[in-house]
């Protein structure tokens, strides 16, 4: 039987966003997309109301896109989205930044980036 390939990478974002949306009681469809740059900034303002913890991790996946950080950042996100109590606005925002930050790791791999390309590999093995 024939398949058609799928990217890694579009398969990541794919399932990364279903997981996301499947646990976050969101209204309409999958989460807006944001550029990279913007999901550092959005992640620190819909979590500027988080408390102990939340705010911390929050504010260290929002460092982590900032500073280019891309596969700690997938890492925090995937830590930070399985709590359970997450509003559903933090979870969009972290399925938004997921997105992004996947399709930088998927454009640095199809670019030559070998440890982009070997952390996609690994990252969809996991799932």
């Amino acid at each position: 039987m024939f398949l058609p390939r799928i990217s890694v990478a579009c398969t990541l974002v794919l399932f990364g966003a279903s997981a996301f949306l499947a646990g976050s009681g969101c209204k309409k469809g999958p989460p807006e997309i944001v550029s990279v740059q913007n999901a550092a900034t959005q992640t620190k303002t819909v979590f500027s109301d988080a408390k102990g913890d939340v705010k911390t991790a929050a504010d260290q996946v929002a460092d982590s896109i900032a500073n280019s950080e891309f596969t700690s950042a997938i890492g925090r996100i995937e830590s930070l989205s399985i709590r359970p109590d997450l509003a559903p606005e933090q979870r969009e925002a972290l399925a938004a930044a997921q997105m992004a930050v996947m399709q930088k790791l998927r454009e640095s791999a199809e670019s030559g980036d070998k440890q982009a390309a070997e952390f996609l590999e690994v990252h969809r093995a996991r799932k």
